[in-house]
């Protein structure tokens, strides 16, 4: 399945901020949609974002998704 350029970067940002935590993720791509799937203390999440270059403002918010969750778990742990 290809994908444009636009979500593979959008993507990508997510999945930097997710390597520098050193979480474990994956990636699922599917025609209309991928999904980045990953674990935080062996809870599984996901964030779903569409492969149309027309949904800018899911893919903007991708990342920030991304932070607030590893936020929200890193604040459980203390």
């Amino acid at each position: 399945m290809r994908i444009t350029k636009q979500v593979r970067e959008y993507i990508s940002l997510a999945t930097q901020a997710l390597e520098d935590h050193g979480i474990e993720y994956q990636i699922e791509i599917s025609s209309r949609h991928s999904r980045l799937v990953y674990w935080i203390n062996d809870k599984r999440f996901f964030a779903t974002i569409s492969n149309s270059t027309s949904d800018n403002r899911a893919r903007l918010n991708l990342k920030s998704d991304v932070m607030r969750t590893i936020r929200q778990q890193q604040g459980e742990l203390k």
